[in-house]
């Protein structure tokens, strides 16, 4: 029984271990973009665009009324690389690597592969801005949203994008998830990210102002409890062979 006992806390251990590993996503990994056939541009399409990285997949969408197939709605973009989208717009400076980009109001709902819940720890986010705009100190929020599997909202939480900084550039910023997201529903299906105004109106005018880009996205999938029953019935499994062995 005593060795029973020592198998089912180190498989327990390792259970819990293996969940509470956190995972990063930089977009500097492999990115299948199978679905995604124009990318790095991600336009907007009645049938879907999507890319996986990481064990996560993501899924550019505009609310845009009039909004058609083709519309440019988001991208993956090269930090290193001065020929790409950005040089039609103000990108942030300081990162070198790949990043996800949210264009022309459009949005971004993503989730894991698995289907596991999700929990938000942080991530790194900045405005992108159009040429010749002048830009505020506060030029709009990324409000991130918990979703349901039947993609009704959970909880809400905006963050302030910041302007130009000192030396004229956009940066990215880390923000840290310690709001609605982190406490009342701290497991969820999926995540959206959206930009608003500064009144924090989301309406997705037809204005192609709201851009945005998101980078180190720090997430943790969560087993379900169904995940745990099936991890306890192989557990009863084990209980029961050892029983019969010792029987014998």
């Amino acid at each position: 029984m005593k060795h029973y006992l020592k198998q089912s806390a180190i498989a327990l251990a390792a259970l819990a271990s293996m969940s509470a590993q956190a995972v990063v996503i930089t977009f500097d990994q492999p990115i299948d973009t199978t679905n995604a056939p124009f990318a790095p541009l991600l336009p907007y399409t009645t049938a879907g665009t999507e890319i996986v990285t990481q064990g996560f997949w993501f899924d550019p969408y505009s609310a845009v009324t009039g909004r058609q197939d083709g519309d440019l709605v988001g991208a993956i973009i090269d930090g290193t690389d001065s020929a790409n989208i950005c040089a039609a717009l103000v990108c942030p400076t300081n990162n070198t690597g790949t990043y996800l980009a949210g264009l022309n109001d459009g949005y971004l709902i993503f989730g894991a592969v698995d289907g596991s819940l999700l929990r938000l720890t942080s991530f790194s986010a900045s405005f992108i801005g159009a040429q010749g705009d002048t830009l505020a100190a506060t030029p709009g929020i990324l409000r991130i949203s918990a979703v349901s599997a039947a993609n009704a909202t959970l909880a809400t939480v905006d963050f302030n994008l910041a302007g130009l900084n000192g030396a004229g550039a956009l940066s990215f910023a880390t923000f840290a998830n310690t709001g609605a997201l982190a406490t009342t529903n701290a497991a969820f299906y999926r995540v959206r990210a959206a930009y608003c105004d500064t009144t924090g109106a989301c309406s997705f005018t037809s204005t192609n102002k709201g851009q945005w880009a998101l980078d180190n996205i720090n997430v943790t999938a969560v087993p379900e409890p169904s995940q745990w029953a099936l991890f306890g019935l192989g557990l009863a499994g084990v209980a029961a062979i050892t029983r019969r062995r010792r029987a014998a």
